[in-house]
């Protein structure tokens, strides 16, 4: 069965950006980015650096 989508994705990238603005790349976490976008580890991507792409496009 395929997993529903519970949160907004904009919103989610939007404080996503603040946290890489805020910390640095290197200063974000896992940890990090649950705090600032309020979800849990299992809704962010495996990769900081998917999320990074994303920012990069414009998503």
């Amino acid at each position: 069965m395929a997993s529903t989508q519970e949160f907004n994705e904009a919103d989610a990238l939007t404080a996503a950006m603040h946290a890489f603005r805020k910390y640095g790349y290197a200063g974000v976490s896992i940890k990090t980015l649950e705090a600032e976008t309020g979800l849990s580890s299992g809704s962010i991507p495996p990769s900081s650096s998917t999320i990074a792409e994303r920012l990069s496009r414009g998503s």
